[in-house]
């Protein structure tokens, strides 16, 4: 199933992504994201994307709402397959969700780097010592899990 999207108009004004300027679209890239299942069947989000010619930063492609940028699926895709991630082993999530293991490591391992620097802004809050102890649990644990078949797993899933 594909939802066609047509939010973004020839002639339309829209921000840079770097200043914020309102701009002129230059072109426009249609872009496709895989969206939460409707029912049992797949659902797809394709929309026009533009990139804006902006006077201070040349040709740049804004950010869609409904996903983060580089990713191929929508922000409600990716929060459901991390409430499974956490309840269960990637790969049983990723052939719930039918997508990659690989795909489904990209989308946790994003969202475990952004957790991880968020906690080292956090230096110097009273929790820190505990934040500390928490960074170095972190990142072992998921390359942990990413190590080569054959090799000893000691950890099934990610915070």
């Amino acid at each position: 199933m594909s939802c066609t999207c047509a939010w973004a108009r020839r002639g339309a004004q829209f921000p840079c992504p770097t200043c914020g300027r309102s701009c002129k679209a230059h072109d426009f890239k249609e872009m496709t994201w895989r969206h939460l299942n409707f029912f049992q069947h797949h659902c797809y989000l394709t929309a026009p994307v533009p990139r804006v010619n902006c006077p201070d930063h040349g040709v740049k492609r804004i950010q869609v709402p409904w996903a983060r940028e580089g990713s191929s699926f929508t922000v409600l895709f990716e929060q459901a397959a991390l409430a499974l991630v956490r309840e269960m082993p990637v790969a049983a999530a990723a052939r719930q969700m039918a997508v990659t293991d690989k795909r489904l490591w990209r989308v946790v391992l994003f969202y475990v780097h952004r957790a991880v620097a968020r906690m080292d802004r956090c230096r110097g809050h009273p929790a820190s010592e505990l934040v500390e102890k928490l960074r170095h649990y972190a990142e072992p644990a998921v390359y942990q899990a990413l190590w080569p078949r054959g090799q000893p797993r000691t950890i099934s899933a990610v915070i």
